[in-house]
């Protein structure tokens, strides 16, 4: 009789795994890394232990990372953790060698397979500046599982095909940073430059990406002026008769509004949050009076001071990255047809 056990493979889960990210002391449960762990055609498997080891340049110290928590990738809930690091390596799970484990970490049917995400907080205390990761540095050794039919333990050899290549294969290395960054830049699809009416309502002038890293950013005040010639440092600006109700959107949702530009500076006072690592895009619009000589209209974020920022987990002010005058396309007045 021929016995054929179950075979498990595990992974980099490249679609759900982040890229190498900065995150500050002090943040929780950022996401280190995602695994996949896939069964063969012969019967499903229970994984009752998994051993993660830090990497990086500052792996050594087991302060550096805490309350290190395993996630199902799919659902977002705890599977196992928060636990510690012990001499750079933190265990989840257990096992007994030769004897069906009636309990584990999960289970995979066969022919499955089940992504798991590690998230880890950084605590205050970590070393800034330095990298840090986490790796199966042999998967043969570093993962414990039972057949769920067989009711055997899972050889070296139905493991990743007896494969002890480390994995992820490249290290994903997030760097530890005092404090994260705001970078304000033009949005890809910003409004083209175009001609307006005089008279027009609500134009849209254009769009505005904020994008955080390390960090939660909250943003409590953003000024944008409006120039009727080339947006640059030295700009002639509106009067506050060529625009007014100057208002910012995030998506559908009013952020803000001002009536009436002061020498040629719409000034917003805001209170939203820029979640770290992401992007959030605003759109600035504007009625343009009757009345309204310019000849042309732009609006920009002249310099960094226009954004006034505070990292909310270093509860640190910040001063806004971005290549200034960001600047939205010259809208240029129409000329009536004779």
């Amino acid at each position: 009789i021929t016995i054929t056990l179950g075979t498990l493979t595990v992974a980099q889960d490249t679609s759900l795994s982040p890229s190498a990210q900065t995150y500050v002391l002090g943040t929780v449960q950022n996401k280190m890394l995602a695994l996949k762990f896939t069964t063969g055609a012969y019967e499903g498997v229970r994984v009752t232990q998994i051993k993660l080891h830090a990497t990086g340049t500052d792996a050594g110290s087991d302060s550096n990372i805490t309350n290190v928590t395993l996630y199902d990738g799919d659902t977002s809930t705890v599977i196992a953790g928060p636990t510690g690091m012990v001499s750079g390596v933190v265990t989840f799970g257990s096992y007994t060698s030769g004897v069906f484990d009636t309990t584990g970490l999960f289970d995979v049917a066969k022919s499955a397979w089940k992504s798991i995400m590690v998230k880890a907080d950084v605590p205050t205390g970590a070393s800034s500046s330095a990298t840090f990761g986490f790796e199966l540095t042999d998967p043969r050794s570093d993962i414990k599982a039972d057949g769920l039919v067989s009711q055997n333990d899972l050889a070296t050899s139905d493991i990743n095909g007896d494969s002890g290549t480390r994995i992820p294969s490249t290290l994903v290395a997030h760097t530890i940073s005092v404090n994260g960054t705001l970078t304000v830049s033009l949005n890809p699809g910003s409004q083209a430059a175009a001609t307006y009416a005089a008279g027009t309502v609500a134009y849209t002038f254009g769009k505005f990406d904020f994008t955080s890293t390390g960090e939660d950013i909250t943003v409590s005040q953003i000024n944008i002026t409006f120039s009727t010639s080339t947006p640059v440092a030295v700009a002639t600006y509106a009067a506050s008769g060529d625009v007014n109700n100057i208002k910012i959107y995030d998506g559908a949702t009013l952020v803000a509004t001002d009536p009436t530009l002061s020498s040629g500076v719409a000034q917003f006072g805001t209170s939203f949050t820029v979640a770290k690592n992401t992007t959030k895009t605003l759109t600035v619009t504007g009625d343009i009076p009757t009345g309204s000589t310019a000849p042309r209209l732009a609006a920009a974020v002249g310099v960094a001071a226009d954004v006034t920022i505070t990292g909310k987990d270093s509860g640190t002010s910040l001063t806004t990255a971005g290549s200034f005058v960001v600047a939205g396309n010259i809208m240029t007045k129409g000329v009536p047809a004779i």
